[in-house]
């Protein structure tokens, strides 16, 4: 395993570098190399439970879905130079800076990320490399769920075996081990008791948290996106308008994606009320201003990947939770330079663009602030 860990240094500095970082579908590894931290990742995930436990502080990311540029932006936004939420001495929990390098973001804060790192956006491999990397080198720091993209037959449709095809002789081969590790991410994590993390909702059949626990991790080829709580929520029903579906009070079958289901607030308050939870925060859907609340502020919906797919409408943002439990929302706008993907994902996938705006969301219908002026909620959690 050192030598996987001093493989895993080397590819961070390589993968930060300003020549990487370009536009450009520049290969800064080899699959020999991939294949040792898929093997060092598998090999620190296998041991995790299907829900973690994380407290503050840390940065809650939604959806990154390939868009590196971004997902460096969010990096840099809580480094060294622009500290936000830890206290000013050195972190006393790092796991591991042996040679004492200066690593910016990557350490100064606890990251849970809320899956679907991969398909659409147009440097998947780039993501999600650096995100295993910074899991094999720090791994109490970073938490990081399954999201329905993590799944071999979703992945094989929207763009992740393609581009491994595109940049890797072996694609098909990677493409395969990839998915290994996939299915030993985690579903779920619970931040300080209070905030619990998925990437898709909640499940019909889930009645506590230790219905979380006894799940299986299971092979690649056998995971089915309506069996894993998460992947398996399209939606809120409530928060589209009554020309595109009913109020959702309990539990619905999700007939636009046929898999899922739909639920409502009856369900997200009387869920939060047996598990003593004061928020549940989900991913998977892009909303427009990055986030978006839902029943009371009781559920947030959070999107990372700003311009999604090209669409060039929405912003991103992530969830700041403090030590002393108030919670912020920072949202960021896309870097520019970024190839947003092939032209058959250049389509509108966000909702709340048009017709979302009077929901019973929480979200404002006036224009999003700029990044430097992120709208702070300054809510702390009781106990």
């Amino acid at each position: 395993m050192e030598v996987i860990r001093a493989l895993s240094r080397r590819l961070l500095l390589r993968l930060v570098q300003p020549k990487f970082a370009e536009p450009k579908r520049r290969v800064p590894f080899l699959s020999i190399e991939i294949e040792q931290v898929l093997r060092g990742t598998k090999h620190i995930l296998i041991t995790e439970p299907m829900l973690i436990e994380m407290r503050p502080p840390l940065i809650i990311v939604g959806d990154i879905h390939g868009q590196y540029l971004d997902l460096l932006h969010i990096f840099e936004m809580f480094s060294t130079n622009n500290r936000d939420i830890s206290s000013k001495k050195k972190r006393d929990d790092a796991d591991d800076n042996p040679a004492g390098e200066n690593w910016n973001g990557f350490i100064c804060e606890n990251y849970l990320f809320l899956g679907d790192y991969v398909d659409r956006g147009p440097r998947q491999i780039e993501v999600i490399m650096l995100l295993f990397v910074c899991k094999i080198l720090w791994p109490r720091q970073y938490g990081l769920l399954r999201g329905n993209h993590e799944n071999a037959i979703t992945n094989l449709a929207y763009g992740f075996e393609q581009e491994l095809n595109y940049r890797f002789y072996d694609g098909n081969a990677l493409w395969a081990q990839f998915n290994n590790v996939f299915a030993m991410l985690p579903v779920a994590a619970r931040v300080g008791r209070r905030i619990l993390c998925m990437h898709g909702g909640l499940s019909k059949g889930m009645k506590s948290l230790d219905d979380i626990r006894r799940l299986k991790k299971t092979g690649a080829q056998r995971v089915r996106c309506d069996a894993r709580p998460g992947s398996a929520v399209e939606r809120p029903g409530a928060w589209k308008r009554n020309r595109y579906l009913q109020p959702v009070f309990r539990f619905s079958k999700n007939h636009k994606r046929n898999a899922g289901w739909l639920f409502g607030e009856n369900e997200v308050r009387k869920f939060c009320a047996r598990m003593k939870l004061d928020l549940i925060v989900r991913g998977h859907q892009c909303v427009q201003n990055g986030f978006r609340f839902f029943c009371g502020r009781k559920l947030l919906t959070l999107f990372s990947a700003p311009r999604y797919a090209g669409s060039g409408r929405n912003i991103g943002a992530v969830l700041v939770v403090r030590r002393d439990g108030r919670l912020s929302i920072r949202q960021f706008r896309a870097i520019n330079g970024e190839d947003p993907g092939p032209d058959r994902y250049n389509k509108d996938y966000c909702d709340g663009l048009d017709d979302d705006s009077n929901t019973k969301t929480g979200s404002s219908s006036r224009a999003s602030p700029p990044p430097s002026q992120p709208p702070h909620l300054s809510e702390k959690l009781p106990g």
